[in-house]
């Protein structure tokens, strides 16, 4: 968090507490990527989460701001890496946890088939510009792990349909 964005969460009375402000922060950095905030909005169960879709780079970025039950509103980035293989499952499954213990606000985790790369943070601690530094490195970070992933154990990089 920045001098800056103290300042505004505890002098402002800009503070992002329902799902439709935290959709403009979205709306904004969808746009400024060149992305259409409608187009790429995915339809969700939950009346407290709104969700996107994106393609970054050679990267698939699902976006979701959301309201915990507490009424703290998140950002949350989740980024396929590949899909889990077939064979040395639990050499693949250590090096996930061994990169793990090298990352910084981002988490490595399996979802159904999948090996994920996330990130969360409460979104009265980030602002537009730290929210595309955020999806630029998930992406980057996608990229590098996956490939990594790919050469060692022959994965396959998840592509959506």
């Amino acid at each position: 968090m920045t001098i800056n964005n103290l300042f505004k969460t505890f002098f402002s009375n800009d503070k992002i507490d329902t799902i439709d402000e935290a959709s403009k922060l979205i709306q904004g950095l969808l746009e400024s990527m060149g992305t259409s905030h409608e187009e790429a909005k995915l339809e969700t169960e939950n009346k407290d989460m709104l969700g996107w879709v994106i393609n970054f780079g050679n990267s698939i970025l699902y976006i979701y701001v959301y309201k915990s039950d507490n009424g703290v509103i998140y950002l949350k980035v989740i980024s396929p890496l590949t899909l889990l293989p077939e064979k040395n499952i639990l050499p693949f499954y250590r090096t996930l946890l061994e990169t793990n213990m090298y990352l910084n606000g981002y988490i490595i985790g399996v979802e159904k088939n999948m090996a994920i790369l996330m990130s969360i943070i409460k979104i009265q601690d980030i602002d537009s510009e730290e929210a595309r530094k955020m999806v630029e490195q998930i992406a980057k970070l996608t990229l590098d792990i996956s490939d990594k992933l790919i050469e060692e154990f022959s994965a396959v990089r998840f592509e959506s349909q």
